[in-house]
């Protein structure tokens, strides 16, 4: 609440009306003094080297500032580190998405102690691979599932969409790649001839 511009006295008139707890505005004060204190550290805490897999994803909110509902992107990087689990590396907060932005979060990475990352999981936007590679150049860019379903989705009418997926799940659920691979010459058999650009994006 207090991220999104709410005064601490309307905080705790919220806390008081939701959970019944009397708090005060200097308490209010006082515990997002501390967490900020914890965020910066956090956001600051030394990395691991190499981490075979890392999401770079924006998120788009709406916020409050100096009274106004505007449009803020959160940049987060979710990695899964060598030992399969997830880490979430940092969040930054910008007016927009842009890669030069995008390549100031690798500097801050390399900077921390990332000296690779294997793949990067990214969506569309233009020049993103460019900012990755010029801070980790042997880091292959792949393109998020949910972007390659928009992608794919594009070329297809409405009325063929369902049967569009309901094939292309056996693709994206493939326990191997040659199962992923007879998956999807099924795929093209079945839409190749209507839909050529499509399966081109899975390809």
């Amino acid at each position: 609440m207090y991220a999104k511009g709410i005064t601490t006295r309307d905080i705790q008139s919220h806390v008081q009306e939701v959970y019944g707890l009397e708090i005060s505005p200097a308490l209010v004060s006082q515990i997002t003094g501390k967490i900020i204190g914890l965020a910066k550290e956090w956001h600051n805490r030394p990395l691991g080297a190499v981490y075979p897999i890392v999401f770079f994803v924006a998120i788009h909110y709406k916020v409050h500032d100096d009274g106004k509902v505007v449009s803020k992107a959160a940049y987060t990087t979710l990695a899964v580190d060598i030992t399969g689990k997830k880490d979430l590396l940092g969040l930054w907060v910008s007016e927009a998405e842009g890669a030069n932005l995008w390549l100031a979060v690798m500097t801050g990475l390399k900077n921390r102690g990332v000296q690779d990352i294997l793949i990067a999981c990214v969506d569309e936007l233009k020049n993103f691979p460019e900012a990755i590679n010029t801070v980790f150049p042997k880091t292959e860019n792949q393109l998020c599932v949910i972007h390659l379903i928009r992608t794919a989705l594009k070329y297809i009418a409405s009325k063929d969409q369902n049967a569009f997926m309901k094939n292309l799940r056996a693709v994206d659920n493939a326990p191997t790649e040659e199962a992923a691979r007879v998956a999807l010459d099924k795929l093209e058999e079945v839409c190749g001839k209507k839909y050529s650009l499509s399966i081109k994006v899975w390809k």
